[in-house]
């Protein structure tokens, strides 16, 4: 119990959670022991590092109101529960931060939820290193736009290399331009798409195979 009740000094600007409570009104109690300000000593804000999952466990504690942790009260609505939070996966390449659930990007190591999701969906051999997110979003972009613009998928690769010095895997152009599952006219319209720029550009049966192959 040092220092988690009834304890108050204003200038304390960290706390660490080492203690696992199921109560919301100790843990909030725990954390408000640095929330308080500080004008003698100029403090504004703190940090709580929790090694034990509390904000897993109740929330972000700027997400609780006094009525949630009441001792009697009606059951909550739903709309009133904590925002929902997630871990930036270290598994993956993340940083472990606890992170609002709505983030898709992580502010810490800025892992990529949605690419990598994206990358789960293709079952790409290998992982994505951080610093290949954009490239790999910066792809599959220009990939969309050569397709709005009646261009070559050859236009998108030509683009990146311009922008990296280096090609794009072609991994990364599956699904690019219709997502995942496409729709139900996508092969025959992108298949009509690559013949046109096939005629115009003088390419064979092959070419038009090998990307409509890349994108589905």
């Amino acid at each position: 119990m040092a220092l988690t009740e009834g304890f108050d000094v204003g200038a304390v600007e960290v706390a660490v959670l080492w203690r696992k409570t199921l109560s919301k009104a100790l843990y909030t109690q725990m954390v408000g022991r640095v929330l308080r300000l500080s004008p003698e000593t100029g403090k504004t804000d703190c940090m709580v590092i929790d090694l034990v999952g509390n904000v897993e466990k109740h929330g972000f504690i700027e997400d609780i109101d006094h009525d949630s942790i009441q001792l009697f009260r009606e059951p909550r609505r739903k709309r009133d529960a904590p925002s929902p939070s997630k871990n930036c996966p270290v598994s993956e390449g993340g940083c472990g931060a606890i992170l609002y659930g709505f983030q898709m990007v992580c502010p810490h190591c800025q892992y990529n939820f949605e690419v990598n999701r994206i990358v789960k969906i293709l079952n790409l051999k290998h992982k994505l290193r951080p610093s290949d997110a954009e490239r790999f979003q910066k792809y599959r972009d220009l990939l969309q736009r050569a397709y709005h613009f009646k261009r070559a998928p050859t236009w998108a690769a030509m683009q990146f290399k311009e922008q990296y010095g280096h090609f794009p895997p072609m991994a990364w152009g599956r699904h690019a331009v219709f997502g995942t599952p496409p729709p139900d006219n996508a092969q025959q319209n992108y298949s009509l798409h690559l013949q046109a720029i096939a005629n115009r550009l003088n390419k064979d049966d092959q070419w038009i195979e090998r990307y409509l192959t890349m994108e589905f």
